[in-house]
């Protein structure tokens, strides 16, 4: 009864309310089957081509206003050190690239 007085409110039958809540929920279903395809298997999401425009242009922007800057390379740090550095071949294996050239 209640619902029937306010849809005699907004001027609408009941039936125009039904195909409209059923319009909405295809919407509702569509827009989770593209998030549901969006998803990784990890559980994130893949941004879509639009949220990954806006992220770009925002970063040029902060880019352009000097807000961000490149990370200092670690090749500028005089007390970096290769990890590997120092570590060379055993012997056996010296013998073994030797006899393959």
């Amino acid at each position: 009864k209640q619902h029937l007085e306010k849809l005699e409110k907004l001027g609408i039958t009941e039936e125009e309310w039904e195909a409209e809540q059923e319009k909405i929920k295809a919407e509702k279903a569509r827009i989770k089957a593209e998030k549901q395809k969006r998803r990784t298997a990890k559980g994130g999401y893949k941004p879509t081509e639009e949220t990954k425009r806006k992220i770009s242009e925002k970063i040029k922007a902060k880019w352009a206003a000097g807000e961000v800057k490149p990370r200092p390379s670690k090749k500028d740090d005089p007390n970096w050190v290769h990890p590997r550095a120092g570590i060379g071949h055993t012997e056996k294996t010296k013998e073994k690239i030797r006899q393959t050239l």
